[in-house]
């Protein structure tokens, strides 16, 4: 049996059921699955969703975190951890001192995870770099999607060594709820959130700067002067909640806090479409399932995920402006045929991006770094 400890940040809440069916697929393999974590700061733990996986073996990390300009590190010692581990999978981020530990010290296969691009976040020379040298040294490089795994290819891995994982999320629960609320009236749905005759647009996900709050905020400015009966549903915790206060004062949005499955579900039965300019990451997944169309705008720092959608077939772009994105939203609430084009193409994405596939990927990836401790350990006994 072989103790594999993937190594995290902290463990959101979306993340939980991959690492819980991974635990699952790894038992049946005769290995053992640790995962070893810390807690959310800053922005993130704002967002309240730190999970607790069941069955699945945890250690914590202590970590604390130190800027130097732009750039953060997140300083933690992982040797406690992996010290006892057949195989290692650490975080791939230029700031992740208990990665460079692992590939450093560890004298077993260590793998590294990540977007291995610089997607969500600012690039410069040394980040690269740091990122560059973690995939080159890595016995094995997980990467989230397709364009990750290229970037690794093309930084001198080869490609034996690199698993494209098609990253995604659980969305078997989000999807039975929705088959429940469609038995549900429009119309008592839309009483139970508090909504007017208009169309509804709803936004889900960390409510911080990531996700261009402030761009959603001068939409609904501009809106309220022009089709005041356009409704925002929003569901999400995080520090910029306080932007939204004049347009819930004006019946324009409605914060719902926190929202499971059953929410989004009531969202799905509502929605013209889901409001993203910011950063889109795996809501893009939630969205097959919800069959609601992306709305968001050119020039974000998307997530690797956004590469799953094609912008105009499946969802929206726009300019990275207030106006522009109010327009589409009107645009969008006037046009049934064409929301429902766009409905029926996002839907049948969903298939694609099981969670099975990932799980089947992620599981591949760590029997080769199984086999590899194997290997070191009886060139060891020689």
């Amino acid at each position: 049996m072989a103790r594999i400890v993937i190594m995290q940040p902290y463990v959101p809440t979306y993340r939980a059921p991959f690492f819980e069916a991974l635990a699952a697929r790894l038992a049946e393999q005769g290995h053992e699955l640790v995962i070893a974590a810390g807690e959310p700061t800053g922005a993130q733990a704002k967002r309240r969703d730190v999970a607790r996986i069941e069955g699945v073996s945890q250690r914590r990390l202590r970590a604390r975190t130190m800027s130097l300009g732009r750039a953060r590190l997140r300083l933690v010692n992982g040797r406690s951890v992996w010290k006892d581990a057949d195989v290692v999978v650490a975080e791939l981020a230029a700031g992740a001192t208990a990665t460079y530990g692992a590939l450093l010290q560890c004298r077993r296969p260590v793998g590294v995870w990540g977007h291995v691009e610089a997607f969500t976040a600012p690039d410069n020379r040394l980040t690269r770099s740091l990122r560059r040298w973690q995939t080159r040294a890595a016995t094995h490089v997980l990467a989230y999607t397709d364009t990750g795994a290229a970037v690794a290819k093309d930084w001198g891995v080869d490609a034996a060594r690199v698993t494209s994982l098609h990253n995604t999320i659980d969305v078997t629960a989000l999807s039975q709820a929705i088959e429940r609320v469609k038995a549900v009236d429009r119309s008592t749905v839309r009483s139970r959130l508090g909504l007017g005759s208009g169309p509804v647009f709803a936004m889900i996900g960390g409510i911080d700067a990531s996700k261009r709050i402030d761009l959603v905020v001068g939409a609904l400015d501009a809106l309220w002067a022009s089709r005041p009966d356009i409704q925002l549903l929003v569901g999400g915790r995080g520090e910029l909640e306080p932007a939204f206060d004049a347009a819930v004062a004006r019946g324009q949005v409605r914060l719902v806090g926190y929202v499971g499955n059953d929410a989004k579900a009531e969202f799905a039965r509502v929605a013209t479409a889901l409001l993203n300019p910011g950063r889109v990451g795996l809501i893009a997944v939630e969205s097959m399932a919800m069959k609601l169309p992306i709305v968001t705008t050119s020039g974000a720092r998307h997530g690797p995920e956004y590469e799953y959608l094609t912008p105009g077939t499946d969802s929206i772009e726009c300019g990275p402006n207030a106006s522009e994105l109010a327009a589409t939203l009107i645009a969008l609430a006037d046009d049934s045929e064409r929301v429902g084009q766009l409905s029926t193409a996002i839907g049948e994405r969903l298939n694609a991006f099981a969670l099975s596939h990932m799980v089947d990927r992620y599981a591949s990836a760590l029997e080769s770094l199984v086999d590899d401790a194997k290997t070191r350990s009886g060139h060891s006994k020689m």
